[in-house]
């Protein structure tokens, strides 16, 4: 199997995207799809993630990373079947081949919230310093809370994309503000592609509102996963994948 056959088999083709939302990715580096998931997939997945996180608790997200003031989880899919619904993202999937093609695979999925008061990240990218244009990752943001302004959301430095720099290499204070940086904004439901080489990073929780998010990111096949799932893999994920999604996993 090829990804272009796979992406035919989940309802993928060069019409899943329209023009502005091929615009934006180009130029900003980022499209926002409001209400994408139903009000029952963003309840699931809440409920979900807060069951998991209390067994998990200060080692949820350990199998990637944890992060104090943000509880996490990652290898999620092999935890609930709540997560399911997000390999069918036709949008993400589009802009992932079309950014990252001709073959690409799942780089990593994981939640995370951010506790009151903490939640700020430094500007950053995602994956390693690349020539302009030699793209290496696509992640999302999937919004199982709304995005406010002051809740925690994520920070972009639109068009950052284009300039082949990590702010985490080059700026001399990434944990500062940025010129031109703006705050998401969008409603529970909400998905978020961003080419993952656009400056990004969360926020502050000052409002102590839940914001929790996921991010399900793809990379180039002949890049590492940021979870390997061949390593973690259990009977029950992979029989309940059709043979698309076992492809793109790299199952």
């Amino acid at each position: 199997m090829k990804t272009a056959e796979a992406l035919s088999q989940l309802g993928v083709n060069d019409q899943t995207l329209c023009a502005q939302q091929y615009q934006d990715l180009q130029g900003k580096g980022y499209f926002i799809v409001e209400n994408y998931f139903s009000k029952a997939d963003v309840a699931w997945m809440g409920a979900e993630f807060d069951r998991l996180q209390a067994i998990e608790g200060e080692q949820g997200g350990h199998e990637v990373h944890t992060e104090a003031g943000a509880p996490r989880l990652s290898n999620i899919l092999n935890k609930s079947t709540a997560f399911d619904v997000c390999l069918e993202c036709k949008p993400l999937l589009a802009a992932a081949f079309h950014v990252l093609g001709p073959e690409i695979k799942v780089h990593g999925f994981n939640i995370r919230d951010a506790a009151p008061g903490q939640g700020h990240q430094r500007l950053h990218s995602d994956g390693p310093k690349i020539e302009a244009g030699d793209y290496r990752v696509v992640n999302s943001l999937i919004l199982i809370d709304p995005f406010e302004a002051d809740n925690g959301a994520t920070r972009i430095v639109p068009g950052t994309h284009q300039n082949g720099e990590r702010p985490q290499d080059t700026l001399d204070d990434a944990n500062a503000p940025y010129p031109g940086e703006i705050i998401v904004t969008a409603p529970a439901g909400a998905l978020v592609v961003l080419n993952a080489h656009t400056w990004h990073g969360g926020t502050c929780n000052v409002s102590g509102k839940r914001r929790r998010v996921l991010h399900l990111s793809y990379t180039r096949r002949d890049q590492p996963q940021q979870l390997v799932q061949q390593e973690y893999i259990t009977p029950a994920l992979y029989e309940r994948m059709n043979e698309a999604h076992r492809y793109l996993l790299d199952i």
